[in-house]
C-alpha cells in the first residue's frame, strides 16, 4: 500500500519513543515490530558467540583432562611392567 494512501490511520495524540508523526500508526508499528526482531535476532547471535567460546573452552578443558589420563594410564603401565618383569 503507498504511503499517501495510508495516512488515514494517523495517531496525533500518542507519541511513544520512536513514533513518527509523518507516518501512520501502521508505519510506526511496522518499524517497531523490525525492530524487535532485530534486537531479537542480536541477541541470539551474542548467545551463539558465548555458546561458541563456551563450548571451544569446553573441549580445550576435555582434552587436557584426556591428555592427563592417557599421561597416568601410561605411568602406570609402565610401573606395572616393571613389576612383573622377570629377573634375569
Amino acid at each position: 500500500m503507498p504511503h499517501e494512501d495510508d495516512t488515514d490511520d494517523l495517531a496525533a495524540t500518542v507519541n511513544p519513543d520512536g513514533y513518527d508523526h509523518h507516518h501512520s500508526k501502521q508505519w510506526n508499528m511496522l518499524v517497531e515490530q523490525r525492530a524487535s526482531e532485530m534486537e531479537e535476532e542480536m541477541t541470539i547471535t551474542e548467545n551463539l558467540e558465548k555458546a561458541s567460546k563456551k563450548a571451544a573452552a569446553d573441549a580445550k578443558r576435555k582434552a587436557a583432562v584426556a591428555r592427563a589420563d592417557k599421561a597416568r594410564a601410561k605411568q602406570q603401565a609402565k610401573k606395572a611392567e616393571v613389576f612383573t618383569q622377570k629377573p634375569f
